[in-house]
């Protein structure tokens, strides 16, 4: 694959430009830093939402008709948006699915996903047979007091709103 070389408008190069534009290796990035990262987090709560409908037919049946509702919550909630998006190494920028797997054991514990065994919600989830990274590391990627506290009360608040 051909290397191209990244051009902001406050980079701008002429020299950089005419040689990047005959090699044919330019594109222009008009995004700023501010905006790339909305629509990084944006992309992957949508990713998100996609990755625990997974896991649908595991869903309380009382919670059913609501588990979108709860998901789309705690996706915009500032306890969870910070660590959404994976910072570093080679999948920045990507879903932090330790941080899904972990929400979604915690309310499994919480009686929103029935199913005795964590293992075949994380095998739903990843859509494989057996434990992987994910499943194995999302334990060391705990959530924190406030975060599991957070959960009860969204739970319980968007329990009782629809009752």
């Amino acid at each position: 694959m051909r290397n191209l070389w990244r051009v902001r408008p406050e980079d701008f190069d002429a020299e950089k430009l005419m040689a990047a534009a005959q090699e044919g290796r330019l594109y222009i990035d008009e995004t700023d830093n501010a905006t790339a990262l909305a629509q990084q987090l944006m992309q992957c709560q949508r990713e998100a939402l996609v990755y625990v409908g997974t896991i649908e037919e595991f869903v309380v049946p009382e919670w059913m008709p609501h588990i979108k509702t709860l998901w789309t919550t705690l996706l915009v909630d500032p306890l969870f948006t910070p660590h959404l998006v994976l910072q570093k190494g080679k999948h920045q920028g990507m879903l932090n699915k330790y941080l899904v797997t972990s929400i979604v054991f915690h309310l499994q514990v919480l009686g929103v996903y029935r199913c005795s065994n964590l293992l075949e919600l994380h095998k739903m989830l990843e859509g494989v047979n057996e434990k992987n990274s994910i499943y194995k590391n999302a334990r060391s990627y705990s959530l924190s007091t406030t975060q599991k506290q957070r959960l009860r009360e969204l739970k319980e608040t968007l329990f009782a709103s629809l009752k």
